[in-house]
């Protein structure tokens, strides 16, 4: 029973008692450890007295009593991700099944700008993804909603893993797309823009747009016009891209009606633009004079840049 409260991890009497009813056992079970001060019962719900007291109760089992306990969990959760995460930790070989249902949990703790327990979810779809180019795939998401949590440094790592799993154009396209967003955040617009319209060409259909829009964010903001001229030629539809050349050649006659207009129809750009890669932040100084922005030029450049269950618990070094 102590093994099923420290993998069950929220204290949630009800559940608890359905998957110790699989293996016979009920609370009362549980009244030694409560009587030694290792848990407390309160109500509905039961809580271990410290961290490592419930870490020690699950590494101290074997590996099949975990496994047998997490699947009776699984079976016995009230709760879709906590049902998945159950799942997945006792899987011990690849299963895209549970690798699409962790990754479908993924987007639910997205859509709930949970950008953190999005990665970790992923990342665990990756590891128990069979097919290598859906590996890829999973750690390029991974890493997207690190760099949205604000962690450079490890979602470059996941970026470099992904990277050696695929040789296809555009998945590598949308890696590079990550690394120039890297790049911006760590103070190197320049090398960013060059990053993103270098990879552009191999990027799927509907991500080069974007793509080269994200260069003209970020070349505006470093100062870099002749870029954000040059990406305009290749975006003559794109309103955004439009406004700020029209703001370079000093023709705010037509730049501001378009950005003002496109802030009226998309007031909140950077939940669209978020879903799509991270947002950029502060820009850092330029090395050379930028040109003046407009107020709606800085205004639309600001918009467009702008789980129940506790994981399982892990022995710490």
């Amino acid at each position: 029973m102590l093994l099923i409260a420290a993998a069950e991890g929220r204290g949630h009497m009800p559940t608890l008692l359905r998957a110790a009813h699989l293996f016979d056992a009920d609370l009362t079970d549980l009244a030694a450890a409560e009587r030694a001060g290792l848990v407390q019962v309160s109500g509905r719900s039961v809580a271990f007295r410290h961290p490592l007291i419930r870490t020690a109760a699950y590494q101290g089992a074997v590996a099949t009593q975990r496994i047998a306990v997490h699947r009776a969990l699984a079976d016995s959760a009230d709760d879709l991700d906590c049902r998945v995460r159950h799942s997945a930790s006792a899987a011990m070989v690849p299963d895209e099944d549970v690798a699409q249902e962790l990754q479908d949990a993924a987007e639910r703790a997205r859509n709930r700008t949970g950008y953190a327990t999005a990665s970790t979810l992923y990342r665990q779809a990756a590891e128990l993804t069979p097919d290598t180019q859906a590996r890829a795939g999973r750690l390029t998401a991974a890493a997207d909603l690190t760099l949205q949590a604000g962690n450079i440094e490890e979602a470059e790592e996941l970026a470099a893993s992904a990277e050696r799993l695929t040789t296809d154009p555009a998945a590598r396209a949308r890696l590079g797309r990550l690394h120039a967003t890297v790049e911006y955040e760590r103070g190197d617009p320049r090398a960013a823009v060059r990053m993103l319209t270098d990879h552009a060409a191999d990027s799927a259909p509907g991500d080069r747009a974007a793509m080269l829009a994200d260069a003209a964010d970020y070349a505006w903001t470093s100062g870099n016009a002749p870029a954000v001229l040059s990406i305009a030629a290749a975006l003559p539809d794109d309103p955004f891209v439009q406004g700020l050349a029209h703001g370079i050649r000093g023709d705010h006659a037509r730049g501001v009606p378009l950005l003002a207009d496109l802030l009226a129809r998309t007031p909140d750009r950077h939940r669209a633009a978020s879903s799509r890669s991270s947002s950029a932040t502060t820009p850092p100084p330029s090395t050379s004079p930028p040109p003046k922005p407009t107020a709606a030029a800085g205004t639309a450049s600001s918009a467009r840049s702008r789980t129940s269950c506790r994981p399982t618990p892990t022995r710490r070094s």
